[in-house]
């Protein structure tokens, strides 16, 4: 089990498969989530809108897909979405503007 006081999880270029655990709600102290360049599939868990500290999130080079959840909106310290190369599509969330970038 992860600790529930880990601020950093980078996990990049790991060729790490499956999907984002929607059980990644219970790190809720995260501040950076760095899960770039690996082959993780599915959705963007409508869970990490729990993840209030968070300021980065990196998805880049991912085999995702869906859409961005409106949850997204509830990341009020976010400061860098990084979804670039993946399947993502549909509508940017307006709760999206709800950051202050």
């Amino acid at each position: 089990l992860l600790s529930s006081q880990l601020e950093l999880l980078a996990l990049s270029g790991n060729q790490l498969q499956g999907t984002i655990p929607r059980e990644i709600d219970n790190l809720t102290t995260l501040t950076s989530l760095s899960l770039d360049f690996n082959l993780l599939t599915g959705s963007i868990p409508a869970t990490i809108g729990l993840l209030t500290r968070l300021s980065i999130l990196e998805l880049r080079g991912n085999r995702l897909e869906g859409t961005i959840p409106s949850e997204i909106g509830n990341l009020l310290q976010l400061n860098l979405l990084n979804a670039r190369e993946t399947n993502i599509e549909g509508p940017i969330p307006s709760e999206i503007g709800r950051l202050e970038w």
